[in-house]
């Protein structure tokens, strides 16, 4: 009796199910530990549900009903934190995929993410053999490399000629068209070339005010990519003015308010602990959007924060109480690192900054520990000598990391002689790019 009840059970859920619109999820290869479930909105990720344990090939149901129709992403493995994304828009979607791969994805239901997985297959693949080409290229400059590419270019622009076909009501038609990206019509002979190229026609043939764009990240990512991540070498010396150009080109261009206000809010918070121009920029645009798409409390969160930034004098006050540190005003470039002995990217971009610098007369380096183990920090400050070493520790260390803000190790200020915050930067292969930039190598 108890077995038939079960029985009826199961059909009893099962039928609930499969009356709702739900996503479905196959694993195959190795198992996930957990998987997460995100609403992608904007420059936003929204948490929705997250299943804690996942049995072994067994599907994870999710139910999606009463979901806005837009691009939602699933996170899986806890090592890795790997994942993909997909639409919603009303219909059950199932999904087969390898773990290892994001791009190795089998729908097996829902016509929009057949149609959206399709092309991103192929958008991926093209993308690559025409990054290898480049590089090819840069090597060795054979006519028959042109022709390669112009074939490529060819099946690029064809491949989205294919896809506009598509029912221009399905989502994927939107974010299939939100990702293409205009390519030279031949291969160019430098790096600087193609930054100048990506700069030009980054925008060419993208609806910046389509309004269905907002139910994901798509744009969102491309407009940090413009402004953050094209190199800025290419056009002189002055970071901050090639910024606010793109700033200005940007948001001359994107005029639906929710997605202005989004970005302008994002983008003010990103460098709000960087440079001050840019900041007072970005709040200026934020402040004469409507009413209901401002937040009053974060222009004057923004507009009052004492981070020293770009423009500004570098406080060391703070740094002098930490020990014996001395200051050379005779050198023209200063270069403050704020990192942890246990950090691994610190671990590798201190000792290559070291070598960098090795015969470097015009810069002096003042190194600051975030320690909590000083006998690590002593150990490791002996692979750098010459360099001014301080170390912080416990609630000192805390003050530090707030009032220079610092985000992430390893932290870069590089000054002018009289301490002026000529660049902040974060990371170990940004400080890189900027010794080059102001020849300090």
């Amino acid at each position: 009796m108890m077995k038939k009840y079960f029985f009826a059970f199961q059909l009893l859920v099962y039928g609930t199910m499969w009356a709702q619109d739900t996503l479905t999820l196959i694993p195959e290869g190795f198992q996930p530990n957990w998987m997460l479930l995100r609403y992608l909105k904007g420059s936003s990720a929204y948490y929705l549900k997250s299943a804690d344990s996942v049995s072994r090939d067994k599907p994870v149901y999710f139910v999606l009903n009463d979901m806005p129709a837009g691009e939602y992403a699933v996170q899986y493995d806890v090592n890795h934190s790997r994942g993909f994304r997909f639409i919603y828009n009303n219909e059950n979607v199932r999904i087969a995929f390898n773990p290892a791969n994001k791009y190795r994805a089998r729908v097996e239901q829902s016509k929009e993410n057949k149609v959206y997985f399709g092309f991103l297959r192929k958008w991926d693949s093209l993308n690559k053999a025409i990054k290898r080409l480049k590089i090819d290229y840069l090597k060795n400059p054979s006519p028959s490399y042109q022709e390669q590419y112009a074939g490529l270019v060819r099946s690029y622009d064809s491949l989205f000629t294919h896809y506009a076909k598509t029912d221009t009501n399905m989502l994927a038609w939107h974010f299939i068209r939100g990702r293409y990206k205009a390519m030279p019509s031949r291969l160019l002979n430098s790096k600087k070339a193609y930054a100048r190229f990506a700069e030009q026609h980054y925008f060419d043939g993208i609806d910046m005010n389509d309004t269905v764009l907002y139910r994901s990240n798509i744009l969102t990512d491309r407009i940090y990519n413009y402004i953050m991540e094209i190199p800025t070498y290419a056009y002189g010396t002055d970071k901050t003015e090639i910024l606010l150009r793109r700033i200005r080109n940007v948001f001359d261009r994107l005029q639906y308010p929710p997605m202005r206000a989004d970005m302008l809010a994002g983008l003010a918070q990103v460098f709000s602990r960087r440079d001050r121009r840019l900041t007072d920029t970005l709040l200026a645009y934020y402040r004469r959007l409507p009413e209901p798409y401002r937040d009053d409390a974060l222009v004057k969160k923004l507009s009052r924060s004492t981070i020293p930034l770009k423009g500004e004098k570098l406080p060391v006050a703070q740094l002098m109480t930490l020990g014996k540190l001395h200051i050379d005003g005779r050198k023209p470039y200063h270069l403050f690192v704020f990192y942890s002995s246990d950090c691994p990217h610190c671990q590798r971009a201190l000792p290559a900054v070291y070598k960098k610098l090795a015969h470097n007369k015009n810069v002096q380096v003042i190194a600051v520990g975030l320690e909590t183990s000083p006998e690590h920090w002593q150990h490791f400050i002996k692979r750098l000598p010459g360099w001014q070493h301080v170390m912080a520790t416990g609630e000192i260390y805390n003050r530090l990391v707030t009032d220079y803000g610092i985000e992430y190790t390893p932290t870069w200020f590089l000054t002018d002689r009289k301490l002026n915050i000529l660049e902040k930067e974060t990371g170990e292969h940004g400080i890189m790019r900027l010794l080059k930039y102001y020849r300090l190598e």
